[in-house]
């Protein structure tokens, strides 16, 4: 299991700025696919929200990065429906050391208004066990490697 918190010096600072800006990670999103034979990538917050079903990208990024639409999808967000585009991107997350490269949906600011550049649905923690420790201030990610026998195949 990885833990991860915000940087703060106490765990009430650490229990403070979990309750207020949730469980967040940083990481580098790119490019992939090189259109127009430019790579980039870029430093990012992503926020991990159990609410949403899917991961999305705020659509300034992924035009700033000229990362590649694939589809347009009808999607319901905290906002109400809207027709999204489908981007493919790669995203590195730091601390936890994951690396999910695949559909990210597209929206305005994360689709809900907030303050990251990312929002990590249940379509990305459908593949991790997430515990979210307010009492420390301290959330873990765990594949199916660091939990042998508690995971079922």
């Amino acid at each position: 299991m990885r833990v991860f918190s915000h940087d703060a010096q106490t765990d009430d600072a650490r229990r403070s700025l979990l309750r207020s800006q949730g469980p967040c990670l940083n990481g580098y999103l790119s490019n992939p696919t090189g259109v127009l034979g430019v790579k980039r990538s870029k430093r990012v917050s992503a926020l991990i929200d159990t609410g949403a079903s899917m991961n999305m990208i705020d659509n300034s990024i992924a035009k700033s990065l000229g990362l590649l639409q694939i589809d347009q999808r009808e999607v319901v967000t905290a906002m109400g429906p809207t027709l999204a585009p489908v981007y493919y991107a790669k995203l590195v997350l730091e601390l936890v050391d994951v690396t999910i490269s695949g559909r990210f949906f597209g929206g305005n600011n994360g689709g809900i208004g907030t303050n990251y550049d990312m929002l990590l649905g249940r379509s990305f923690l459908q593949d991790y066990v997430f515990n979210y420790n307010g009492l420390i201030g301290q959330c873990e990610l765990g594949s199916r490697d660091d939990l042998p026998g508690i995971v079922r195949p």
